[in-house]
């Protein structure tokens, strides 16, 4: 969500389009938010009514979170189709990327935290900048993951790079 609402608010005032001039308070207040439902912790009480409460707080953290960013991209589309006839192509598609991302991500929380399934591996994305991005495990002491690309580097005997690739997963 904070590149579409970057890329619309600078596009739309770059065109003089007013609907996002406050772009940078919106994007405040969406941090705000997804700040209060990243802090708040699901109870640990034995009392059954604290933990339900505790519970509903944690649920409707994450709802007000949700319902802002729905309505910030709800927004941003409107914009989108006012700054396609002003021939920003280019940029419009790269924001309209970046809120099928927010999209994604907002259909994982939901999933995640308000219903309580489990998201399966092969839908997780860990960057949106970088999308070839993988969970490598590798098995040591210390680091036991890592983020990034396996690759297979083949040297010789005196630490010369001979040939490398780059193995993907099957997702």
């Amino acid at each position: 969500m904070r590149k579409v609402i970057e890329l619309t608010g600078r596009l739309c005032q770059k065109e003089a389009i007013t609907d996002w001039r406050q772009y940078r308070f919106n994007l405040k207040q969406l941090k705000k938010q997804y700040r209060k439902a990243q802090k708040i912790k699901y109870p640990t009480s034995k009392n059954e009514e604290k933990k339900a409460a505790r519970c509903e707080e944690v649920h409707q953290a994450y709802q007000d979170y949700l319902l802002s960013a729905e309505e910030l991209m709800k927004k941003s589309q409107q914009a989108l189709k006012a700054l396609v006839s002003l021939n920003n192509l280019l940029a419009v598609e790269q924001i309209h990327h970046y809120i099928q991302h927010a999209e994604r991500q907002t259909n994982q929380i939901d999933r995640r935290v308000l219903k309580g399934k489990v998201i399966p591996h092969k839908e997780k994305v860990f960057s949106i900048f970088e999308e070839h991005t993988e969970w490598v495990s590798k098995g040591k002491a210390g680091v036991p993951v890592e983020l990034g690309v396996r690759v297979c580097v083949l040297e010789d005997q005196h630490q010369f790079i001979l040939h490398h690739r780059h193995v993907p997963r099957d997702r």
